[in-house]
């Protein structure tokens, strides 16, 4: 009967593994339209209006397991359709916009009327480093 368990096991592991790889294989890499890639673009030159923030963005996110630029540009922007320009805040950092990980920290930036976020937090001594607009 061991040896019935043994080879069930074997079988399991191997199917759950078989599973996990193909999971990877099969993950979803939508096209990114050029008029997405056109606003980061335009974004990622100018930010945005403070104006454009919304009322409770707050001064800096870190990504958590699960997040989408959908669901972040909600936080600060005032729509999540508008993630694209969010995308355009981190151009330099987020080459696929389907695809950011846990861990990545957002600084919000609100200098000369205009948004724009950082991977890091502005330093106190000279330029603020890594910035990227929204």
């Amino acid at each position: 009967m061991q040896t019935i368990f043994g080879r069930f096991s074997q079988i399991s592991m191997a199917t759950a593994a078989l599973l996990g790889v193909s999971a990877g294989l099969h993950a979803q890499n939508f096209p990114i339209t050029p008029a997405q890639k056109a606003t980061a673009t335009q974004v990622a030159e100018m930010g945005v209006p403070l104006s454009e923030l919304s009322p409770n963005a707050p001064d800096n996110y870190t990504v958590k397991r699960g997040d989408t630029l959908w669901a972040i540009s909600g936080l600060f922007l005032k729509s999540p359709w508008r993630w694209p320009e969010l995308w355009g805040m981190n151009l330099d950092d987020i080459r696929n916009p389907h695809r950011i990980y846990p861990g990545q920290q957002l600084y919000l930036d609100k200098t000369g009327g205009r948004a724009t976020l950082r991977t890091r937090q502005a330093s106190s001594e000279g330029p603020p480093t890594d910035t990227v607009r929204v």
